[in-house]
């Protein structure tokens, strides 16, 4: 991350990555994006922001007695967060030499979600914009506003954080299950996606099998009237070789059917954040990776 933040410095853009209830692969999504487009040349913090439970922090083997998303919204509202306090609550995760990924892990005790509120996440993305190219976040599948209580009207709300990050993208990254509920859900909550954000959406049909592919995109396009999805093929072995080492798609299969899906999904995004030119490097296929609890270990 940068260690200056000077006025005037230009805000980094906020990725939002949002899908509906069902676990249809928001955080691997997450991951696998802020991963190639960091390898692009860009200064990437990947958030977990889902006040539901967070998952990023286990998909990465990465452990903190605080979730740094947290303790980041906390400081930020108490205007404290520096530079050093950032770098203490954040990972540098190396995805090859040279091309670090910054990590904020979320809450996996979701009965926290009351300290994320929308004033503190709106307090750290202004800071976090300050210090990075792009904020990946994964936010919560629900899109609901939460009930007012009237005897306690400053309370906070379960969904808003994910409101407040969704308000804020520059862009919306959806993610549909390939199955026939998963892509009924996503329809469903499509359209009241499009009523809370008037950033660009762009859709990923996740882990679809080759005889699901042609099928899924044909209902989101009559449906949904969404005729630019992207579909990442299901690969198994691939999925489980990245669970078993932690690490993202670019890293335990370059050349596989679903990180080339990645990276013309992070091409799409981009092309909307504007900057650099996306140009993601294979890692090489002779290095050996180590997860965070082997290189512990070692």
């Amino acid at each position: 991350m940068s260690g200056q933040h000077p006025d005037g410095v230009s805000q980094g853009k906020l990725v939002a990555v949002w899908g509906p209830t069902g676990a249809p692969g928001r955080s691997t999504t997450a991951i696998n994006l802020a991963a190639e487009l960091a390898l692009s040349g860009r200064r990437v913090l990947l958030i977990d922001a889902d006040t539901y439970g967070g998952s990023i922090a286990g998909y990465l083997e990465l452990f903190d007695e605080t979730p740094g998303f947290l303790a980041t919204c906390r400081l930020a509202a108490m205007d404290q967060l520096t530079d050093v306090e950032i770098r203490r609550l954040s990972h540098q995760y190396e995805l090859e030499l040279g091309v670090p990924l910054t990590i904020l892990t979320g809450i996996v005790n979701s009965l926290r979600w009351p300290e994320i509120s929308a004033v503190r996440v709106r307090a750290a993305l202004t800071e976090l914009r300050r210090r990075c190219d792009v904020l990946v976040v994964d936010v919560g599948f629900n899109l609901e506003e939460d009930e007012e209580i009237a005897s306690d009207v400053a309370a906070p709300r379960r969904n808003q954080a994910t409101l407040e990050i969704l308000h804020r993208a520059d862009v919306v990254v959806g993610v549909a299950a390939a199955d026939v509920i998963g892509l009924a859900r996503y329809i469903h909550s499509f359209s009241r996606l499009g009523e809370l954000v008037t950033a660009p959406v762009r859709t990923v049909i996740n882990r679809a099998v080759a005889s699901e592919a042609a099928s899924a995109r044909h209902t989101l396009s009559r449906f949904a009237g969404i005729t630019d999805s992207v579909t990442i093929p299901e690969d198994v072995g691939v999925y489980r070789r990245s669970s078993v080492v932690a690490a993202p798609l670019c890293v335990v299969a370059p050349h596989s059917g679903a990180r080339k899906a990645i990276i013309t999904l992070a091409e799409s995004v981009a092309s909307v954040l504007g900057g650099h030119d996306l140009r993601p490097a294979a890692v090489p296929t002779g290095r050996r990776w180590f997860s965070p609890r082997e290189r512990a270990a070692s």
